[in-house]
């Protein structure tokens, strides 16, 4: 029983770090896309 107790913690960890890890990849994958639309740097916006 005290093996179960420890492992739950460890899986809530593990899961609460690889979705942080997934959301940053994901968030930075999202900027340049927003570049390739079209979104300059001068605020003109593209085809959007």
């Amino acid at each position: 029983m005290m093996k179960k107790i420890n492992t739950i913690p460890a899986i809530l960890f593990f899961l609460l770090f690889s979705l942080l890890n997934l959301h940053q990849t994901l968030f930075a994958q999202n900027k340049p896309r927003a570049r390739d639309l079209g979104i300059s740097f001068d605020g003109i916006s593209g085809p959007l």
